[in-house]
């Protein structure tokens, strides 16, 4: 048996061999991550032109929030892009007998691992950034823009006799009637922190800009604040023109998945913590998942049914990601404590890599 290259020189075919497997793993991932991130881009952009549509918001925003939608989605894309493009990488040099090639001249299952090493730390680390660095940064401007998006509301999109659902999911607006640019039997329902208003109207038109903030023209308008005791009338207007919420600049509520990474670890906080743990859990869950792939695709050992080792990979894929969503709620609703986290599914994961390593010696022997 020819010996494998941990106990030989580093010969230059042995580089060229490297730098082959990776540009192939490389080019997939390109390609399957730009697939993935133009599905959730389509997505995100059928939500926000619907809501455009319905005159929620102005089309000049949408553009800007679908890109920070999509970056924000990156951080759970590069993981399973590399996880499919490995899996596919070595599913063709089973089918184009490279694989038999190369283990022919004693390039085997580790060699392909310390081979492919630098990529899956290189991702792995670019994941680390956006997750620790981007995220929050990027969910600060998602949040400020939805909010100047919710300060443009158009009165001109709204149907009569359905409900309308703000940016943020703070806003709820029905209209029983229209009349030209009026809307008549007005029900707004909105929330400012812990406090919930209630708003109505006979009729509202739609008034000038007064400060970059969109205003009413408003008749017969009430205001009622709602809390556990019920309904309390705040003001009453006869007539005149107000923003009535629709274009006011409030303090910034706290936002977990804006707040700082540094913030979120100091913090007791339930929900923080969870946040946190999302957050520093993202390298090791990414190179865990790029080496899970290479076991589970198999260089060496009996060849598999393409249909059933696929199932396998799939299935494996998305049960890790549905349990670390899941976690994370566990932590942050305070089912689960700090202590295991998240960690735990990791843990399992960690666990699963070293059974599937283990098999395939068995395999091999």
């Amino acid at each position: 048996m020819i010996a494998s290259r941990s106990v030989l020189p580093r010969d230059p075919w042995m580089m060229i061999l490297d730098r082959y497997l990776r540009a192939s793993v490389l080019v997939r991932l390109v390609l399957v991550s730009l697939v993935f991130t133009g599905v959730f881009t389509a997505y995100s952009a059928a939500v926000f032109l619907s809501r455009a549509a319905a005159g929620l918001m102005k089309p000049e925003f949408v553009v800007e929030l679908v890109a920070l939608k999509a970056v924000i989605a990156l951080e759970v894309i590069l993981p399973i892009a590399l996880y499919v493009s490995v899996v596919l990488a070595v599913a063709k040099l089973r089918r184009s007998e490279e694989a038999t090639a190369m283990q022919a001249v004693g390039f085997g299952e580790r060699d392909l691992a310390l081979a492919l090493a630098p990529l899956f730390v290189l991702v792995a680390l670019g994941v680390g950034f956006l997750s620790l660095s981007v995220r929050p940064d990027t969910y600060t401007r998602l949040y400020e823009l939805r909010r100047e998006a919710e300060m443009a509301f158009d009165l001109a999109g709204v149907e009569a006799g359905r409900f309308y659902s703000g940016p943020d999911g703070q806003r709820v607006v029905f209209a029983g009637s229209l009349d030209a640019a009026a809307m008549k039997g007005v029900f707004v329902w909105n929330r400012e922190g812990d406090k919930d208003w209630v708003i109505r109207a006979d009729e509202l038109v739609r008034g000038p800009q007064l400060d970059g903030r969109s205003t009413v023209g408003a008749q017969n308008l009430r205001i009622y604040k709602l809390d556990a005791r019920g309904a309390s009338l705040e003001a009453h207007l006869g007539s005149g023109t107000t923003d009535v919420g629709f274009g006011v600049f409030r303090p910034m509520p706290y936002r977990r998945k804006a707040a700082g990474t540094k913030a979120l670890a100091r913090s007791e906080r339930a929900e923080d913590v969870a946040e946190f743990q999302w957050r520093a859990s993202r390298v090791l869950s990414t190179l865990m998942l790029a080496f899970l792939a290479l076991r589970v695709a198999g260089f060496t050992g009996r060849r598999r049914g393409a249909v059933s080792t696929g199932l396998v990979w799939i299935s494996v894929c998305i049960v890790y990601q549905l349990f670390s969503l899941a976690a994370r709620s566990w932590v942050k609703e305070g089912v689960v404590g700090s202590i295991p986290g998240l960690w735990w599914v990791d843990g399992l994961l960690l666990l699963l890599l070293l059974v599937v390593r283990e098999q395939r010696g068995r395999d091999r022997s």
